[in-house]
């Protein structure tokens, strides 16, 4: 038996949703195995359908059923179909099914959606158990990870290169309190609660954050009796990072403040940050060039320890992908999400003389960049290439990426900063082909004999020369050297929690 919930998160029975499932066109949201079993109970295979967000997914059969990509919603007659769906993020099958308007839809109930209702959504309950915690003892590491959809990332990083019982996490929110990221990290926690039950969250919107002195007390000595302090993804709440300022300077040698991507360069209030950032020990990058940016913006302290032979970035996120792809249709992935620093258009541009080729382009827009933006971009790349344009608009697990690149043969990154590094180091650790801007400079930390080629090469190329992969194994095989050098000579997720 399977617990169910509507779209206004209310209980619905087994008995009444079976029921309901026998009176319209069933649409199964997110091709699973559970969910395919559990349905044909109760129905006639010829009545359902399988709709999945992957795009590489589309044409395949799955458990007897072929599966369609979300664009085949448009045949449907909304009226006339129920959905119904195993996918954890609720806020995105909202959006989906009022995109659609399809208003009758059913999504599984999981265990950990009471306790994660009661438990972060109650904000009495929230400031009890920040309370609760800090009287708790002493960890030797405190991690400050700022809200976003990489918080189970890191935390998932600390359980598997650190003792966790140790730390004492505390997630910062800036704005309101984003329900999905919450619900993973609770989801996260259940799968680990003998491990750990030292998780804070600080929210400036509900004022969580308003410990009484006695808290604040127990939360500045367990800083000080702490081994190292570190800050995740280098932004920090203003009311955060004025309450640390009065008293930080003091632990200086043993704050990190960790940088793994573009997330300061966005920031227009940087005097706001400056009396934080000026009191820090330790920046942890990628390359020097890199800091001397952000320190124009932010003004760091001069005595600063920069670190920059990082390899934080690529460890938090290495994705082990398959061998082999499914299908022999080239897969091309454009960037890696909707930021402004992707020039999609100028990628859509290149690759318009091979639309008439057995290519699909795949575009993430899942996260990053604004709405106009985003349309703007899937207007352009259907304009050029109709359905051959697989748009993800779904912030995917892991997992799902994972298998996602496994299916991809070309990564095409038109990127005016340094980003997406995860993403580009999994495609070659993984022997894909890599094109990049001349301006990327993270092939500067690259000692080894790593090809990649460079955008604008797209434009000499035709198709055979822009899809031959001679340099694939050799990536592979300097990938595995640099990773195991990086045990030795790269600031690592384990020599930053190290007590050594």
């Amino acid at each position: 038996m399977m617990s169910w919930i509507n779209h206004e998160l209310e209980d619905v029975t087994d008995e009444r949703l079976a029921g309901m499932l026998t009176k319209k066109q069933v649409v199964i949201l997110g091709a699973s195995t559970r969910v395919i079993a559990y349905i044909t109970k109760y129905l006639d295979k010829n009545n359902c359908i399988v709709i999945d967000s992957n795009p590489l997914m589309e044409g395949k059969v799955f458990e007897g059923f072929i599966v369609h990509s979300i664009n085949y919603f448009s045949e449907l007659d909304s009226a006339e179909v129920v959905a119904i769906s195993v996918i954890k993020n609720y806020s995105y099958i909202m959006q989906l099914m009022k995109e659609i308007q399809i208003k009758e839809f059913y999504i599984q109930k999981y265990n950990s959606l009471n306790k994660y209702k009661s438990e972060f959504l109650k904000n009495d309950e929230l400031i009890r158990k920040n309370k609760e915690i800090l009287h708790t003892g002493n960890f030797d590491f405190v991690d400050f990870i700022y809200d976003g959809k990489f918080v189970v990332n890191v935390i998932e990083a600390i359980i598997r290169e650190s003792d966790i019982s140790k730390h004492l996490i505390i997630i910062h929110y800036l704005n309101e309190l984003n329900p999905d990221d919450l619900y993973n990290v609770w989801e996260l926690y259940e799968q680990n609660q003998n491990k750990y039950n030292n998780v804070i969250i600080l929210n400036d919107m509900y004022h969580s954050f308003d410990l009484d002195d006695n808290a604040k007390y127990h939360l500045i000595t367990t800083l000080k009796n702490s081994k190292r302090i570190i800050f995740h993804s280098g932004v920090i709440s203003i009311r955060l990072g004025d309450f640390l300022s009065e008293f930080i300077n003091e632990f200086r040698e043993k704050t990190y403040l960790i940088i793994h991507g573009g997330e300061l360069l966005w920031k227009t209030s940087s005097n706001e940050y400056h009396k934080f950032f000026s009191k820090i020990g330790n920046v942890v990058l990628n390359n020097q060039k890199y800091f001397t940016i952000l320190n124009s913006l932010y003004n760091f302290n001069e005595g600063v320890n920069v670190i920059t032979n990082s390899s934080l970035a690529y460890d938090s996120g290495i994705i082990v992908m398959p061998n082999e792809k499914s299908n022999k249709t080239l897969n091309v992935l454009v960037g890696y999400s909707a930021a402004k620093d992707i020039d999609h258009k100028l990628a859509f541009e290149l690759l318009e003389k091979f639309k008439d080729e057995d290519m699909n382009v795949i575009c993430p827009l899942s996260y990053m960049g604004d709405e106009t933006y985003i349309n703007e971009v899937i207007a352009k790349g259907r304009d050029i290439f109709g359905e051959k344009l697989k748009v993800i608009r779904e912030f995917l697990t892991l997992e799902d990426y994972s298998r996602l690149l496994s299916e991809v043969d070309i990564g095409v990154f038109p990127l005016s900063r340094n980003c997406g590094w995860t993403t580009i180091f999994a495609m070659l650790k993984g022997g894909k082909k890599i094109y990049l801007t001349s301006v990327n400079s993270y092939r500067e930390i690259f000692k080894y004999n790593i090809t990649v080629f460079n955008v604008s090469d797209i434009s000499v190329y035709d198709f055979q020369k822009f899809k031959e992969n001679k340099v694939g194994g050799v990536n592979k095989e300097e990938i595995e050297k640099y990773l195991k050098d990086s045990k030795q000579n790269m600031f690592s997720w384990s020599k930053l929690y190290s007590t050594n």
